[in-house]
């Protein structure tokens, strides 16, 4: 019942068009796909998520900016989806808030106090959280560039939670605060495979200070044993990071909002959050990410390989000996129902003409019926299609007042040819002062002005 998924909105076509953006780079432009496996033998969740709900926008325009003189300002409340939200701002800077405040998340800077005065500080804030209720949304921070439309702007990390468990590994910290007590700044995990290759999970119990993970839970997929892998190595993968909730049993899942592929390489060697959950978050029993000073942390490693199959797909413009020409000599004479001419390779495909001179079905006897052939239409591969523009046309031989018609036309296996059955009436081919039969011969021809053009690669 359901055998494609996609987007119809994929990306606008005002973008595409833009050559400053890269997708269209001298009239030839590359699409992509990955496609991961995900096993059906886990128990189901339905969550409706809302993708563009209406009026998704808070704007929040700060006039007489200079004289503003208050700690942070508050937007209007307004109503998205089913939730309430509002957006902080402050104006010089946010100090007491490290990172996560409660309900709300501070973006642009971190939150400490060395950006006081030195950096403008941004919050979305849920208005009005019920008990114990998780509110999950993908957004932009967004402050308006209003000359050039240059807009600052930043997402954040996608967290949702799920009933099944990490497909790769499970790492289990037992007396947990004892270990963020001694002062070990990370603790690395055993090694585990995934994705062909050897990894391991770097823990910061009390944050990577170094990234801006203070107050934080940090946690780092590492890619290890690389020793006998050669100096210009590279390994592309995406992956999700967790941490299991023991109280509902269902892992709290942290990736890129943007689904980005990583590339571990000689010089990058780890990827993950610095930010993964806040302490706070982290260590509240009723979140039940810490039981019985016991957690668990897990990954799922997923490998985008570079042998991926490539398609290139041309349009060629006036394709070089893009004519067929058609002499039928005798033509008086004919005798067969149609005729056809020697095929014709244009582009990287196979061509002929079908003329049926005493005329096709219902036209038989009245008129001239010509059509073009993608010959050995049946040897393409499933589904493939060849589009093609082209001029058919009959030759008049005396004025050069040809008869023609043009059109436009996808050929495939199922649709493998194209014409007219009523081309032109027997009674004005057979005219002599039109010139279309001379010295008893007709000239049917067929020219290509665009065509499709296929490359695989591998």
């Amino acid at each position: 019942m359901r055998t494609e998924w996609g987007f119809t909105h994929l990306i606008s076509l005002e973008s595409f068009n833009d050559i400053s953006n890269g997708y269209l780079v001298d009239d030839c432009c590359i699409f992509g796909a990955e496609v991961f496996l995900m096993e059906p033998n886990y128990k189901c969740e339905c969550l409706s998520m809302i993708k563009e709900p209406e009026d998704n926008t808070i704007i929040f325009k700060m006039e007489n900016f200079s004289k503003l003189d208050k700690k942070y300002y508050e937007s209007a409340v307004q109503t998205i989806g089913d939730s309430k939200w509002k957006l902080i701002v402050y104006p010089r800077g946010h100090v007491e808030s490290k990172g996560k405040a409660k309900g709300k998340w501070i973006v642009c800077p971190s939150g400490n106090a060395k950006f006081k005065g030195k950096a403008l500080s941004v919050f979305l804030e849920l208005v009005e959280v019920p008990l114990k209720r998780k509110v999950y949304a993908e957004y932009k921070l967004r402050v308006r560039d209003q000359i050039n439309d240059n807009h600052k702007e930043f997402t954040g990390i996608r967290r949702i939670t799920r009933d099944f468990p990490p497909a790769h590994y499970l790492f289990k910290v037992e007396s947990f605060s004892l270990l963020a007590k001694i002062g070990v700044e990370k603790y690395e995990s055993d090694v585990f495979e995934a994705a062909g290759h050897k990894w391991r999970l770097s823990l910061y119990p009390n944050g990577d200070n170094k990234s801006n993970g203070s107050g934080f839970i940090s946690l780092y997929l590492v890619i290890d044993d690389t020793e006998n892998l050669p100096l210009t190595w590279e390994v592309n993968v995406s992956f999700r990071l967790f941490v299991l909730d023991q109280i509902r049993d269902k892992y709290l899942t942290i990736e890129d909002s943007d689904g980005a592929v990583k590339r571990f390489h000689w010089m990058k060697t780890e990827w993950g959050f610095a930010q993964l959950v806040s302490l706070e978050s982290f260590n509240d029993t009723s979140n039940g990410y810490l039981v019985r000073d016991c957690c668990i942390f897990g990954a799922e490693v997923f490998l985008v390989e570079r042998n991926c199959k490539w398609e290139c797909l041309s349009m060629i413009k006036e394709p070089e000996d893009n004519t067929i020409i058609f002499k039928m000599e005798n033509f008086s004479k004919l005798d067969k129902k149609y005729y056809e001419s020697a095929v014709h390779t244009i582009g990287d495909s196979k061509w002929k003409l079908t003329v049926y001179p005493r005329g096709n079905v219902k036209f038989k006897g009245k008129a001239l019926s010509v059509f073009l052939e993608l010959a050995e239409a049946d040897k393409l591969p499933l589904k493939r299609k060849v589009y093609a523009e082209y001029k058919l046309r009959v030759r008049d031989q005396i004025n050069d007042n040809h008869m023609e018609f043009t059109v436009e036309r996808w050929f495939s296996a199922t649709s493998a040819n194209w014409g007219y059955p009523q081309f032109m009436a027997l009674k004005v081919l057979h005219d002599a002062s039109k010139g279309f039969i001379v010295n008893d011969s007709l000239i049917v021809e067929a020219e290509i002005t665009l065509i499709s053009k296929v490359k695989r690669f591998s």
